[in-house]
This record gives structure tokens, C-alpha cells and sequence, in this order.
């Protein structure tokens, strides 16, 4: 089985700060070389491309694409799965984010049988999620 990974999606305005966050998960680790760092990249995906300037809907109100928007990566947050060929661990995370203390223990945690484990969304959206895994697929 792979080692764990840690996917910092990002795109090209915040790549120095996933290159920041990379070193802090491996700096705050116990053992750094139990678990690997990942970026996913939106330079990676031309898909992006095909949908500049493209309406969409995020949270009910319909929205233009565009690949300068700071968070254009968020959608690759999904690649995680397909990526580790549906096997092993994996902790996405924004590139805007940095470890203060080891992930590992993130990473070893027990989801009580669950495919996903996750945590229901703070603020004003926050009511409308809610925080049940999704079951391992049977087979």
C-alpha cells in the first residue's frame, strides 16, 4: 500500500504559499518520510481552460469560470481518490494552509469504517452539511 499523502491543490498565484505549507507539514512531522506531499496543480489540468469564462452554480447562484480567480483550484480537491488509484490515505488541503503541529495523527485516524471522513462547514453555511462518512463500496 502507498504511503499517505497530503494533496495541497493550488494553481499559479499560490503555489509559493503550497510550496510553504509543504515544508511546514514536513518540518512539524515526527517522522517527515511517513507520508508524502503532493501538489495538484491547475496548470496540470486543461480542463480549465475549456471552461473559461463559462457559467456555473456554487452554492445556488450561478457564477462566471475564470482561471485567474484566486481559487480556481478548488474543484481538483476531488482528484485525491483517482490520483492514489482509490487505495490509502490522503489529507487535501488549501495552499494556504500551515501545519503548527505533525498531520500524522490526521492521517492514522480512526474513521470508524468510512470511505471520507469530514467536518461540518463553519459560518453561515454551515447548517446545510452535514458530517456522516460515506461507507467503503461493498466488493
Amino acid at each position: 500500500m502507498a504511503k499517505p499523502c497530503v494533496f495541497i491543490h493550488t494553481n499559479h498565484k499560490q503555489i509559493l504559499g503550497a510550496k510553504v505549507a509543504r515544508w511546514a507539514l514536513k518540518r512539524q512531522a515526527a517522522d517527515p518520510e511517513a507520508f508524502d506531499v503532493a501538489f495538484i496543480d491547475t496548470r496540470d489540468y486543461p480542463v480549465f481552460a475549456e471552461h473559461e469564462g463559462q457559467a456555473y452554480l456554487r452554492d445556488g447562484v450561478e457564477r462566471v469560470w475564470l482561471n485567474e480567480d484566486l481559487q480556481s483550484f478548488t474543484p481538483l480537491r476531488f482528484m485525491p481518490p483517482k490520483l492514489m488509484g482509490y487505495q490509502g490515505r490522503a489529507v487535501v488541503m488549501d495552499p494556504d494552509i500551515f501545519a503548527l503541529g505533525d498531520i500524522t495523527a490526521l492521517l492514522e485516524r480512526d474513521m470508524g469504517g468510512k470511505a471520507i471522513l469530514c467536518r461540518k462547514r463553519s459560518g453561515p453555511k454551515g447548517g446545510r452539511f452535514t458530517t456522516k462518512g460515506v461507507p467503503f463500496p461493498k466488493g
